[in-house]
């Protein structure tokens, strides 16, 4: 086969990969909303953007998403109020996302259980495989046990309780911590604990609720406008 030819089969190609995704790209705009290309990747099925991916299988399949606690008792109820106030006003307020109920925990119930002990705040997995998870988030108010820096006023354990629960319910609505990505400046790397993703929905975002690398502890719980929009890519408005 002549190089001219190859050449050409060639450019032909990339013209038909281009013309398909600026039919994606056109539908975005007419939509309003990310037109993704859903492709397998590795067993995982991914929803791919023009800018980034996203973990398809994670995601909740329903915009209501039921919190209980497993033992309300270990926590005041001061601070069960600001945990559920956190979620509202950070992810359920930037997106279609609604996160009812914050009572105690009835066996075999749907959504996510929370519970309150002396281990490090994590979640058990990441997005709807927390649904009915027994301790499927873990949080830890006691700040002197495990981030003392939290502990210097009662101000100051309040602002960390609000970036602890919000952090972890980035986890529980499927987003990866973002100092993990391939794309992290180096003098992020450093931190390697944590969930890796394969989902890029926006730029790396040092500002990110999800990112370890920022300044104070995890932004204070308030979301980044790139947090505000990855949240809104994938669950609406």
């Amino acid at each position: 086969m002549s190089t001219r030819k190859v050449t050409f089969q060639h450019g032909r190609r990339m013209a038909l990969v281009l013309l398909f995704f600026g039919a994606v790209i056109q539908r975005q705009s007419a939509a309003d909303q990310p037109a993704p290309v859903v492709t397998i990747v590795d067993g995982v099925e991914l929803s791919i953007y023009p800018f980034g991916s996203v973990v398809r299988n994670k995601l909740w399949q329903q915009k209501e998403i039921p919190v209980c606690w497993e033992n309300p008792e270990a926590v005041s109820q001061d601070l069960r109020t600001l945990s559920a106030q956190a979620v509202k006003e950070t992810w359920a307020t930037h997106s279609a996302l609604r996160f009812p109920g914050w009572d105690k925990c009835e066996d075999g119930a749907p959504g996510v259980r929370i519970r309150v002990n002396g281990q490090l705040p994590q979640t058990r997995s990441l997005g709807r495989y927390l649904n009915k998870q027994p301790r499927g988030v873990i949080l830890n108010f006691d700040f002197a046990g495990w981030r003392p820096e939290c502990n210097g006023s009662n101000n100051k354990r309040l602002t960390c309780a609000r970036a602890m629960v919000v952090h972890e319910f980035g986890h529980v609505i499927g987003f990866a911590h973002e100092h993990l990505r391939s794309d992290t400046p180096p003098e992020c790397t450093a931190e390697k604990i944590g969930t890796r993703g394969t989902w890029n929905v926006t730029d790396y975002d040092p500002l990110s609720v999800m990112n370890y690398c920022t300044k104070g502890y995890l932004g204070d719980g308030k979301l980044s406008s790139l947090d505000i929009k990855a949240v809104q890519t994938v669950y609406g408005t």
